[in-house]
């Protein structure tokens, strides 16, 4: 889903599969809930992919802000991703916290009453095969034999992403009034 996107492409040639962030959607759509979806995409099915440590998935994000790159395509990028030193900021980890928890609670309230298959991140990359295939089965789909190479999966977590992901923890805990 791309910004600028017209509700109408989409209501004469909905796509088989899509991925957006909240703001993506709501730059589509504008704030609008799932039955609104569901007029432009009977029969759809949700999937909500997140991290069982709300806290590690804000130092995640906090890795994203300190080092603007989303995405790496290669060992050799990662390598070199992994060497850069990121200094704690507490108010960027504050920002980012927030924006995980937002993240979240937007699409629960967009959902409603409608229960996601939910992924966890860890699993998917610890196990994908076993991931994919628990997707597959829940969306009662085909599954196939070869359906990830798990060779070819990335792992991306930092080093210092469980220790960043306490130290974020602990910032929320004495100071409640940030939520």
């Amino acid at each position: 889903i791309r910004d600028g996107s017209k509700i109408k492409g989409f209501k004469e040639s909905p796509p088989y599969c899509l991925k957006c962030l909240r703001h993506q959607f709501e730059g589509v759509f504008g704030e609008k809930d799932a039955d609104f979806i569901e007029d432009i995409f009977p029969n759809v099915n949700y999937i909500l992919l997140k991290r069982r440590n709300i806290y590690e998935h804000a130092a995640s994000v906090y890795f994203t802000k300190m080092i603007p790159k989303w995405h790496i395509y290669n060992e050799k990028e990662k390598r070199k991703y992994l060497k850069i030193n990121v200094p704690f900021q507490p108010d960027v980890a504050i920002q980012s916290y927030k924006m995980v928890t937002g993240f979240q609670n937007n699409w629960l309230d967009f959902l409603g009453n409608r229960k996601p298959f939910e992924i966890f991140y860890e699993d998917l990359i610890e196990n994908p095969k076993s991931t994919i295939f628990q997707l597959l089965s829940f969306f009662r789909l085909p599954t196939v034999e070869k359906v990830v190479n798990p060779n070819r999966v990335l792992r991306m977590t930092r080093p210092e992403s469980e220790k960043y992901g306490a130290a974020i923890k602990q910032l929320i805990n004495k100071s409640p009034m940030i939520l």
